[in-house]
C-alpha cells in the first residue's frame, strides 16, 4: 500500500476510466502526479554539489526576526532594518573581496 501511495502521488500519477464509444473498448487517462518528480528529485543537484535543503533560507529568516525583534513592525521599522541587512552584506561583501573571512560564531 506504501509503494502504492508513493508510486500515484510523486511518480506516476493516478489513472481515470473515461468514456468513449462502444468501438473503443476501456479507456484512461493518465492525472499526474501530485508532487513531479523533477520538484523533489534531487540527483542532479548533489552531483553538481548544490544545497538540496532550504536550511539556509531558514537561518535568514531567524536571524531577521532576530534584528527586527518584534512580530507585527511597522513598515518603517521594516524598511530601517531591510537597510541595515543591506549594509552588513556589503559590509561582508568588501571584505571578501579584500580576503577577509569572518569566522563563524559557536553557539
Amino acid at each position: 500500500q506504501l509503494l502504492d501511495y508513493f508510486d500515484k502521488t510523486y511518480v506516476n500519477g493516478t489513472y481515470r476510466r473515461i468514456q468513449c464509444n462502444s468501438t473503443c473498448g476501456a479507456a484512461f487517462r493518465n492525472n499526474p502526479p501530485s508532487f513531479p518528480v523533477p520538484l523533489w528529485n534531487v540527483h542532479a543537484v548533489t552531483i553538481n554539489d548544490e544545497a538540496r535543503t532550504n536550511n539556509s533560507t531558514k537561518v535568514w529568516n531567524y536571524r531577521f526576526s532576530k534584528l527586527v525583534g518584534q512580530n507585527h513592525p511597522t513598515v518603517w521599522t521594516m524598511v530601517n532594518k531591510i537597510r541595515l541587512e543591506i549594509a552588513a552584506d556589503e559590509t561582508k561583501l568588501a571584505q571578501a573581496s579584500l580576503g577577509i573571512v569572518q569566522k563563524k560564531k559557536k553557539n
